[in-house]
């Protein structure tokens, strides 16, 4: 299987903020109020994921495999508190992936986001344990006879996405996060 262990992940969003949004109040409320919370945020990304899948058996010699791939998500953010909130997070990686572990990446993770809101941005940690998959990885048969056709299934491998967060309030209802 592949190795995700200290690999790095970079995320950029939009988000849209959903409740109601009278014209007097201001875009965050930092008082704890929980009137003023917005409960939910939805939002899309692009992200990065450097990985470094292992070698085959015996194949250990082969230089690094080392990079980067692109891909595209969502995000959906319940706000318990100005300062807690659960979050899921979907990703699809683009790029077509080779042996043994192949076909496309996708991503999931679920977990909490803690930190505080200022006026018009916040700073946060998190920790989201979730899972990393493959589409076709390769399903090695034992006592194949006649033909061989070799057969793939999906994969999930856990994974743990532990690290900062800064959203910028672009409005009360827009705002940008790095991840």
């Amino acid at each position: 299987g592949a190795e995700f262990n200290h690999n790095f992940q970079f995320t950029f969003g939009v988000g849209f903020r959903l409740g109601d949004f009278p014209e007097e109040q201001p875009a965050v409320q930092t008082s704890g109020d929980a009137q003023g919370l917005r409960r939910y945020e939805v939002g899309v990304q692009v992200t990065s994921l450097i990985v470094e899948p292992s070698a085959p058996a015996g194949l250990t010699s082969l230089a690094s495999r080392k990079h980067a791939e692109p891909g595209f998500g969502g995000r959906f953010t319940f706000n318990l508190t100005d300062h807690v909130a659960f979050e899921g997070e979907g990703n699809y990686f683009t790029r077509l992936q080779g042996f043994p572990d192949g076909g496309h990446m996708f991503q999931g993770q679920f977990g909490v986001k803690v930190g505080k809101r200022f006026d018009r941005w916040g700073l946060f940690g998190k920790a989201r344990p979730g899972f990393i998959g493959f589409t076709k990885v390769i399903a090695f048969p034992f006592g194949v006879q006649g033909p061989v056709v070799i057969p793939s299934e999906k994969r999930l491998y856990p994974s743990l996405d532990v690290g900062g967060v800064v959203e910028f309030y672009i409005s009360p209802r827009w705002m940008a996060r790095f991840d």
